[in-house]
């Protein structure tokens, strides 16, 4: 593909990425940013109405359904194929308080995608979050989640595997994290993930992977609504159905100093910086190439200002070592990791009480190695959103929105571009 456009999304990538940074020094930032399976930021309550509760109990809930035009529905570059989509999202929260601190709340997110012409390549997403937390304002306290994620989409893996085409998978996070807060200006916990990744497919199980995390945060506040923040973190993936002499398997360590924001006002989160060290269990893959062992600085920013009463601003930047997801045999490009950097900025403007803006735009980078001695691969990414929504009749509501969806790379057939537009029609209660 043309690569002239590659210096001036690098360009955009470093502004925005040196933007957001300058602007966590002075704001806040979510614990958590939420992606769709689109690769978008989220509102985790885009889909949900206000709480209604009876006692210590809380229920809410939403349904949309809507129309959807994709000019490239397998992302591809050389086999653009465009269709219609009719897609059905419900969704249902509740949430329990056992005190004024302590609480489990339990979610469904359902997405249901039925296409027009190519119905083979219907698929639907099925997203169960769970959250506790028990302890008080100092103490002991103790947070659990398990993330449970059924799917067949197009949009891959978190490590872009098998991107544009519908892959079955199940993915389940769990995580437990004990701490104490010693005082209200200083926390430490601890804390353990274990993430389950199993494809069905037998051409996709060379993927299957178990994950193991293990760190410790500690928190120090030193202004009223801002604490530093130190982390470590070990991580080790096995992929358990890779020959074990020959796997992609890793540890990696990673070390963050930050700052965290109370999420009290209009200023919340957290921005951290670090280093990370990847190695590999073993020294060749299964063509007998050289596993490339890295480390590199790495960023997690996520920034959320209430700017006004009308205007919400966010923002996001990461870094991070990925794995390549290349086939074990016959690849075209042989790699075993990229380093991903990207970064998104976003608003919500509230025109009127019941008309709502709102745009973002990505820049990315994803920077692969090269296992064979030829140039290694690089594709820039960008995605630009815009949007509107009216709602209406108390609990009902109209949206519409485009989305330019573009990944150039210097490697044929590996490039795509993909326009989207969106109409949907919902209730939230």
């Amino acid at each position: 593909m043309n690569r002239q456009c590659k210096k001036p999304l690098a360009c955009l990538l470093a502004f925005i990425v040196a933007a957001s940074c300058i602007f966590a020094l002075g704001m806040s930032t979510p614990a958590d940013a939420q992606i769709n399976r689109e690769g978008l930021p989220v509102d985790p309550d885009e889909n949900l109405g206000t709480w209604f509760s009876r006692g210590p109990l809380k229920v809410r809930g939403g349904l949309e359904v809507g129309w959807k035009n994709r000019s490239n529905i397998f992302l591809s570059e050389d086999n653009e194929v465009s269709d219609n989509i009719f897609e059905i999202k419900p969704a249902i929260a509740l949430h329990h308080d056992f005190t004024e601190t302590s609480f489990w709340a339990i979610e469904y997110q359902g997405t249901f995608a039925l296409y027009q012409d190519n119905t083979d390549n219907d698929w639907s997403s099925h997203y169960v979050p769970f959250d506790f937390f028990l302890g008080g304002k100092t103490g002991p306290f103790v947070e659990v989640s398990n993330d449970f994620w059924r799917s067949d989409d197009p949009y891959g893996s978190q490590d872009l595997y098998n991107l544009g085409i519908k892959t079955k998978r199940t993915q389940n996070e769990t995580y437990v994290s004990p701490g104490w807060t010693f005082s209200p200006k200083t926390k430490a916990q601890v804390y353990a993930r274990y993430i389950y990744l199993e494809y069905n497919e037998d051409q996709d199980k060379f993927q299957n992977q178990r994950e193991w995390n293990y760190g410790g945060k500690f928190f120090y506040k030193f202004w009223p609504k801002t604490s530093a923040l130190f982390q470590y973190q070990y991580a080790t993936r096995e992929y358990s159905d890779q020959p074990d002499s020959t796997a992609e398997d890793f540890y990696r360590n990673d070390v963050y100093v930050g700052l965290v924001w109370d999420a009290t006002g209009k200023l919340t989160g957290e921005a951290k910086v670090g280093y990370s060290f990847m190695d590999y269990d073993n020294e060749f893959n299964t063509v007998g190439q050289k596993y490339e062992n890295y480390d590199t600085w790495i960023a997690q920013v996520n920034l959320t200002w209430q700017a006004t009463s009308r205007i919400v601003l966010t923002g996001w930047v990461e870094r991070a070592i990925r794995q390549s997801t290349q086939s074990l045999v016959g690849d075209e490009f042989p790699n075993n990791y990229y380093v991903d950097t990207n970064a998104r900025l976003g608003a919500r403007y509230s025109i009127l009480h019941n008309l709502t803006a709102f745009a973002m735009v990505l820049v990315g980078l994803n920077e692969y190695n090269s296992l064979d001695g030829t140039d290694a691969r690089e594709d820039d990414v960008f995605k630009g959103q815009i949007g509107l929504e009216y709602s209406f009749l108390r609990y009902l509501y109209l949206t519409g929105q485009y989305l330019y969806d573009y990944r150039d790379s210097n490697k044929d057939g590996l490039g795509y571009t993909d326009n989207v537009f969106y109409v949907g029609l919902g209730g939230r209660f």
